[in-house]
């Protein structure tokens, strides 16, 4: 997928130089490869919340195993004394 583009611009080429009859064709893939780049840009903006969200929760988990490790310890000093 991330060669879409290129591969557009390419088979743009090849319709340049036909006939009238291949004009729309010369004239839509350029809107292709402008859609193509969006969901391109689309995908990369989704995985990079996808890596800061999972990152967020590692973060979140780590911290709430520390409060839940500091409160045992603390509840377990006092059934000690």
């Amino acid at each position: 997928m991330g060669n879409l583009p290129i591969l557009l611009d390419q088979l743009a080429k090849t319709f340049a130089n036909e006939t009238a009859d291949a004009a729309h064709v010369d004239e839509d893939i350029p809107e292709l490869k402008k859609s193509a780049e969006g969901v391109l840009t689309l995908y990369k903006d989704l995985a990079r919340s996808c890596r800061a969200h999972r990152s967020a929760i590692l973060k979140f988990r780590t911290h709430w195993a520390n409060c839940w490790s500091i409160s045992l310890r603390t509840s377990l000093r006092r059934v000690r004394v």
